[in-house]
């Protein structure tokens, strides 16, 4: 008697980045997230600081089903950022369903 498996795997993985290009503001103001002088409580003063930020990530996931009655899925995240230092700038996210 042949005894067949039913045991069905999906991969998939997804890669991207963004960057994050930011001028420091007065944070001293009125209501929070409107950037304007006149939404100034104090005197306003100017700086040339810019702060640039890139992050890379990894995402995959990776589905069982058996017979299409018993699932299971992992999926995973890994980040590297800029803004960490060089020898610990990689950060993960596993997730078991």
């Amino acid at each position: 008697m042949e005894r067949k498996v039913e045991l069905n795997v999906t991969p998939e993985a997804i890669t991207g980045g963004r960057d994050k290009l930011s001028l420091c503001k007065n944070s001293r103001t009125k209501c929070s997230r409107i950037y304007n002088l006149s939404n100034s409580t104090g005197d306003v003063t100017a700086s040339n600081n810019l702060r640039q930020k890139k992050v890379n990530s990894v995402y995959g996931t990776l589905g069982f089903n058996y017979k299409k009655a018993v699932f299971f899925g992992m999926t995973g995240r890994n980040d590297w950022s800029s803004a960490l230092p060089v020898e610990h700038n990689s950060y993960s996210t596993p997730l078991f369903l």
